[in-house]
């Protein structure tokens, strides 16, 4: 949901040549068309890093690179990347400064992914590491931009991060979509008659 009529998150799932699947969450700072021009160069980078590359690490140092080169507004980017594979019962995850991801296990363990190198758009040198993960069948990857955790109440105080995976874990039995809107819901609630200052991504 953006704040303005567009926005600058972007979301993808796209198959790779590895059998895994790329899931892709993005937010670029600002929001308006600046934002949305720079998270159109994205998806473009996205799409051409994966013809040779499924690494995420290295999926981000080919974005990063050209992203610095060619981006008219200097917009600084975080970005998640988690490369998944079902057959493996393995994630295999690197993020650029954003948002942490939460792994929600089918017995019910919570498990924080956080960052694993700088956001892209600063550091033509910046490098990343990937993070393998083995999961078991039933377990949830929740991913959201910043718009989520950084919603205001009246009061000026934030949603925050762990409200966030709270909502999604009390809400595990349910279908994905069922989750989602239940977060969305409490969202509604919390900002109550406060105008959404960012724009807002939940992939899950």
């Amino acid at each position: 949901k953006p704040a303005d009529d567009i926005g600058g998150d972007y979301y993808d799932a796209l198959p790779l040549k590895d059998g895994s699947l790329l899931i892709c969450v993005a937010d670029v700072t600002g929001h308006g068309i600046s934002a949305a021009m720079t998270a159109a160069i994205l998806k473009a980078l996205l799409l051409q890093a994966i013809e040779s590359l499924h690494s995420p690490a290295e999926i981000l140092d080919f974005i990063n690179h050209r992203l610095i080169a060619i981006n008219p507004s200097s917009d600084f980017v975080t970005m998640f990347l988690a490369c998944i594979y079902p057959a493996k019962n393995r994630i295999v995850y690197a993020s650029g400064g954003h948002e942490p991801a939460w792994l929600h296990t089918a017995d019910g363990v919570l498990q924080e992914l956080n960052s694993t190198g700088l956001i892209l758009g600063i550091m033509g040198d910046a490098t990343w590491n990937d993070s393998s993960i083995t999961v078991s069948s039933g377990a949830r990857l929740l991913i959201a931009t910043d718009g989520v955790s950084e919603t205001f109440n009246s009061q000026g105080e934030m949603f925050g991060r762990k409200r966030t995976a709270g909502i999604s874990a009390e809400n595990a039995s349910y279908p994905a979509n069922r989750t989602v809107s239940q977060i969305e819901y409490h969202l509604a609630q919390y900002r109550g008659d406060m105008r959404q200052q960012d724009d807002v991504t939940l992939v899950l």
